[in-house]
């Protein structure tokens, strides 16, 4: 019986472009030939190096073209049109649950880019601000609370007029900039927050459509009398190990109830025979 860690196993197989944060020679693996790795360039391996290499920051994970707000809408959409089995990646959910877990800041994000660039700009303008400054937050460290810049020892907020008057210019210049462009991040950092929050959203919705037409096959297969099989396309190994559990139980309570059904029937016919008789 496969279990969802299993499948995810499986995914792991599947082929991803990543881009390598390192130089490297070609690597010879039983899935075949990898590489060479070069610093910057695309290059596509297995989704399990991918994630290993993702662990250790030392690349980053191209998300495949499906798996984003605009395209993960339109799966849904076209799954809700019919009441078949609509084409879907192979691995959708594995993969999105992986992205999620491992590689969330690498979903796509047109602003992504220049949130990097206001932090390095916040943290540059925050440095200008010795000896008030805060020295544990690390100037290449892409992943801090702005509310601790904010709410730092530097308490400019509590500042008179006059006071704020007689600092000296480039420090008061350095602290405007310093509000400003906390402000900007903190209002891109809720957008990537959104849009990761619609890709989770949008892949649950699939599943949840995909699971009840999963339900409904299930339950009007084994209510039928005659047909003994019957013929589903477009199913994902994940699908098939969520189902296969409740499909194989509920046919072997139907092959229990039909023996019976069968024993009884018999014993009834010999008693008639034998009163007949």
């Amino acid at each position: 019986m496969m279990t969802p860690e299993q499948c995810e196993f499986i995914a792991g197989n599947e082929w991803i472009q990543i881009n390598p944060q390192f130089n490297l020679d070609e690597l010879h693996l039983i899935c075949g030939d990898i590489g060479p790795f070069e610093a910057g360039m695309p290059i596509w391996v297995p989704l399990w190096i991918a994630v290993t290499l993702r662990k250790r920051r030392k690349c980053t994970i191209i998300p495949p073209q499906w798996l984003c707000v605009e395209e993960l809408k339109k799966l849904v959409i076209a799954e809700s049109g019919t009441n078949a089995f609509g084409q879907v990646p192979r691995f959708y959910l594995e993969i999105a649950h992986m992205f999620v877990q491992y590689a969330k800041e690498d979903l796509p994000d047109s602003d992504m880019v220049w949130s990097f660039i206001l932090i390095r700009r916040v943290k540059r303008s925050f440095r200008n601000l010795t000896p008030h400054v805060r020295s544990d937050i690390p100037v290449e460290d892409h992943h801090f609370n702005f509310t601790d810049i904010l709410l730092s020892p530097n308490e400019t907020k509590d500042l008179s007029q006059r006071e704020w008057f007689l600092m000296p210019p480039k420090m008061r210049q350095t602290s405007q900039t310093l509000l400003q462009n906390s402000l900007k991040l903190l209002k891109i950092s809720q957008l990537h927050t959104h849009l990761r929050a619609q890709i989770r959203v949008y892949v649950q919705d699939l599943w949840d459509k995909r699971s009840a037409k999963l339900n409904n096959s299930s339950t009007k297969f084994l209510g039928q009398v005659e047909s003994c099989h019957a013929r589903m396309d477009n199913i994902t190994l994940m699908e098939v190990a969520y189902i296969k559990r409740s499909l194989i139980t509920a046919s072997r309570e139907i092959e229990a109830l039909n023996k019976s059904f069968h024993e009884l029937s018999s014993q009834n016919s010999s008693d008639q025979r034998y009163v007949i008789a």
